[in-house]
């Protein structure tokens, strides 16, 4: 992973090769240099990094950037920790990224799979149901009853399996953060 070193005013000290490569500088080149000024993207965690300063550990999961020259999104963990001298004073500020773009494709494909096979596994279920509804209607009339409590069983595990399904697109939703919350209140006794 990338680990740069920073000066209390966000003025880079000393950044490893992979840091370096991550944000496109010349760590030889862009000591002293404000990381703000050379890289306006990191920018948006400069809330992340004043926590850091202030001496909280500031870990901020899932941040989408996009390297210099690359055409791709690249997401990456961030780990803000605050560098002490010697009398225990803040001196500086130590950002670790670690690249985790090949995890967040994976998974949104499982995100993308489960919501495909859960709409797919719908219209099967609908069938199922409306069959053994229809079934239940004529088979009352005939008065057999092992074959009621059959259509019965179908009848109640379709909802079930109906059940489980929204709850894997729910899930699914919830990890794209597109889950719709209804509030209302309601009494706590």
């Amino acid at each position: 992973g990338g680990v740069a070193c920073c000066e209390p005013g966000l003025r880079l000290m000393k950044c490893n090769g992979a840091g370096a490569a991550i944000v496109g500088l010349d760590p030889t080149k862009a000591r002293g240099r404000s990381i703000y000024k050379r890289v306006p993207a990191m920018r948006e965690q400069a809330a992340a990094h004043q926590q850091a300063l202030a001496g909280e550990d500031v870990d901020l999961f899932n941040v989408p950037f996009q390297p210099p020259g690359d055409a791709e999104m690249h997401y990456y963990d961030l780990r803000c920790r605050p560098v002490h001298d010697v009398d225990s004073a803040i001196s500086g500020l130590l950002i670790a990224a670690i690249d985790i773009t090949e995890r967040h494709e994976l998974d949104q494909q499982k995100d993308d799979f489960i919501a495909l096979a859960s709409h797919e596994l719908k219209t099967p279920i609908t069938a199922i149901k409306g069959y053994a509804q229809t079934g239940l209607r004529i088979v009352r009339e005939l008065g057999d009853e092992r074959l009621i409590r059959t259509l019965k069983i179908i009848d109640s595990q379709s909802d079930r399996l109906t059940r489980l399904i929204n709850d894997l697109l729910d899930v699914s939703r919830m990890e794209s953060g597109s889950l719709a919350f209804y509030q209302e209140p309601f009494d706590l006794r």
